[in-house]
């Protein structure tokens, strides 16, 4: 019997294609370990940090990586209380996306994420 692929969740507010270092950083991270065989999902946001018009489909997979990317409105990270009101409105998506995701599950993708995002939880 084949042992099932280790898993990883990696939230982080910008990801793949954004080209901010950090996004760069844990884009690079993530699809490493998709290539060494890891199940990775990124749970992300939809904005670029330098360009707060540009908006990222809700979803796609790239190099193995299957993101998932929240709403955030376009307000600027260059100044502190715009940047505190992006993570808290980050994390409060974040949260509800699981949420919701974990009470409908009806297509075999969602159950999926659903079972991902709730064990990494309890696990974290």
């Amino acid at each position: 019997m084949t042992a099932p692929a280790p898993r990883l969740l990696v939230l982080y507010h910008f990801f793949h294609p954004d080209q901010v270092v950090s996004a760069r950083i844990f884009s690079d991270f993530a699809a490493e370990q998709a290539r060494r065989g890891w199940d990775v999902t990124a749970l992300t946001t939809n904005r670029s940090l330098d360009d707060e018009a540009a908006r990222y489909p809700a979803a796609e997979t790239w190099n193995g990586v299957s993101i998932h990317r929240v709403f955030r409105p376009a307000w600027s990270q260059k100044r502190p209380v715009p940047r505190l009101g992006n993570s808290a409105w980050t994390l409060a998506a974040w949260f509800a996306r699981a949420a919701a995701i974990c009470c409908s599950s009806r297509s075999p993708s969602r159950a999926t994420y659903s079972a991902r995002v709730s064990r990494s939880r309890r696990s974290g």
